[in-house]
């Protein structure tokens, strides 16, 4: 594939809870990730069941592989930002994954398609896996990422504590509590702190900030980061 990307490890590094050293790594593309997704679907055609079959292999574990170039050692964890759809280079991401993460808005279209996303993952996975045992080759390996929990994001607080605006956004959180493993720490909603963290390519925990509603927000994150470890 023509694409090639950049890896930047000249990023800020941060300490998390625990003392696991993190260095944030920028991927650069050189053209727009559609057209990567069409470029692998155009791979994986084949004018065989085997060559159909080999192919389906390769294109969907690009990533993993680009990944195992980096040696042993070269960090602790990966985590990858995937498009809010299920194509090709989501596909990739999870063939390359342990875990996964669904973080969601607590109200009714956000939370409509975890149960479909869990079943496109549960597909993914066999699909893959029936593939790898007909290619009875040693260099493809079995899936089987799982699912870590859901994250409510954007969530209003008050008194450090989260408060629904309103009483829909507790029927949801409650539904999917209800339903899947969920994270017990919420991401609260911060457009001012939030906002110019992309553009900066500063993560919101490890920027240099004043005022306790700001300092609140970070220890947050690292209680969330501590939870997240701890189901590793």
């Amino acid at each position: 594939m023509p694409t090639k990307c950049l890896l930047r490890s000249d990023q800020p590094h941060g300490c998390l809870p625990g003392g696991l050293i993190i260095t944030f790594i920028t991927l650069i593309l050189r053209q727009p990730l559609i057209n990567v997704d069409l470029e692998l679907a155009a791979k994986l055609a084949g004018g065989s069941p085997r060559q159909t079959r080999n192919n389906y292999l390769r294109v969907h574990s690009r990533f993993k592989q680009g990944l195992s170039t980096l040696g042993s050692g070269a960090y602790d964890f990966v985590i990858v930002d995937c498009p809010p759809n299920f194509n090709i280079v989501t596909k990739n991401a999870l063939v390359a994954s342990d875990h996964y993460i669904v973080p969601t808005k607590p109200d009714y279209l956000s939370t409509l398609g975890i149960d479909t996303l869990k079943k496109h993952v549960t597909d993914l996975a066999d699909d893959f896996n029936q593939y790898v045992g007909d290619a009875e080759d040693a260099k493809w390996k079995p899936i089987s990422p799982s699912l870590l929990g859901v994250i409510f994001t954007m969530v209003s607080y008050r008194n450090n504590s989260p408060i629904p605006t309103i009483q829909a956004q507790q029927q949801y959180i409650q539904l999917i509590q209800g339903q899947h493993s969920t994270f017990s720490q919420m991401v609260r909603e911060n457009k001012t702190l939030y906002a110019d963290a992309p553009e900066n390519g500063v993560p919101v925990v490890i920027r240099h900030v004043s005022g306790k509603t700001y300092n609140d927000v970070q220890d947050e994150l690292e209680i969330l980061t501590t939870e997240l470890l701890g189901r590793v």
